[in-house]
């Protein structure tokens, strides 16, 4: 996934923000989870991020299909990353 994703694919500051430590933590050996990922931030705006897509996922009451991230990653291998104005 990260040879394809990058955070000029995501437009808001936050989630590129939530990339960035999920990274971070990947790159330390951790497993960037929620726990983890709460841990890292002090900003109640990325805490509740990180809240709201917990929420959504639990909403779907399971966990994303290996066939949903393929998908996923062939339509970001399509785009080209843009850079985004910082919000």
């Amino acid at each position: 996934i990260l040879t394809v994703l990058t955070s000029d694919h995501l437009r808001r500051g936050v989630h590129r923000a939530v990339f960035a430590a999920a990274c971070r933590i990947h790159e330390e050996g951790g497993l960037p989870n929620f726990d983890a990922l709460m841990l890292e931030f002090d900003d109640p705006q990325l805490k509740h991020v990180l809240i709201s897509l917990d929420e959504q996922r639990r909403e779907k009451n399971r966990a994303a299909t290996v066939e949903e991230v393929r998908q996923l990653l062939t339509v970001l291998q399509e785009r080209t990353p843009v850079s985004h104005p910082a919000s």
